[in-house]
């Protein structure tokens, strides 16, 4: 087995953000057959411009300076993808990659929630025991 390379790496993560890791899905959504997006995908098969192009046009926010050189950030801002990009292939990926994002970003959110549900609660319990310290001091007082 070849080892992974920077770019079969980079082409993996499209698949798992876009495809849900789901090879058949992939190739199809590439148009290769199924054997070759997987051997893409685990390095036994360079990747050619092909290809890079074929992923770029199924997936419209994936950055061509990311996929081809490792550079910057993975995604485009939505206000970069241009007009011949907008088809239903193209629609399709673009929200089913918003909807991982969607759900990642709940899934942080919903941590962060939590952890502050939780520092609220022990804040609260404070307040309690100071509350009963006082009352306890100035019921002793009168």
């Amino acid at each position: 087995m070849a080892k992974k390379t920077d770019l079969s790496l980079r082409i993996s993560k499209v698949r798992a953000m876009f495809c849900g890791d789901d090879n058949r899905k992939f190739a199809l959504e590439l148009g290769i057959s199924e054997q070759l997006a997987s051997s893409i995908c685990t390095g036994n098969k360079p990747a050619g411009d092909g290809t890079l192009n074929k992923v770029l046009n199924a997936f419209p926010r994936v950055s061509k300076a990311w996929l081809f050189l490792g550079e910057g950030d993975m995604l485009r801002p939505e206000s970069t993808l241009n007009a011949n990009h907008v088809g239903n292939a193209a629609i399709g990926n673009s929200v089913s990659g918003d909807i991982v994002q969607v759900e990642n970003k709940h899934k942080q959110e919903k941590s962060d929630v939590d952890r502050l549900i939780t520092l609220l609660e022990n804040k609260d319990r404070q307040i309690d025991r100071l509350i009963a310290l006082l009352e306890e001091r100035y019921s002793k007082a009168e």
